[in-house]
């Protein structure tokens, strides 16, 4: 699968699973729900490229787009565990975050 027919595929996906929610004032309803789509969006097309459905979280596997910058992120990871390579470093989902975090 092409990135393109990657993107159109999703587009098409989210389309009909949201649509029906667009109406919605649950904003966390709405959020969970599409956190819901893209991870069994990402497990049906595992070799599809991530970055068009969102980040992977290293630890339960749920795909969930990103609210912080990246820059943000990298300056939270290095308050907390030093100067570390990217590449050394996992990308964890708010939920897995709050279970695994320095206090």
């Amino acid at each position: 699968m092409t990135d393109e027919e990657y993107a159109e595929a999703l587009e098409k996906r989210l389309f009909e699973e949201l649509l029906p929610l667009a109406g919605s004032k649950d904003q966390a309803a709405l959020r969970r729900r599409l956190e819901e789509v893209l991870t069994a969006f990402a497990k049906e097309n595992p070799d599809a490229p991530k970055t068009l459905s969102g980040h992977l979280c290293s630890l339960c596997g749920c795909v969930f787009a990103s609210l912080w910058p990246d820059e943000e992120a990298m300056a939270e990871s290095r308050a907390n565990f030093g100067d570390q390579p990217k590449e050394q470093l996992a990308v964890v989902c708010d939920d897995c975050w709050e279970r695994v975090r320095p206090n």
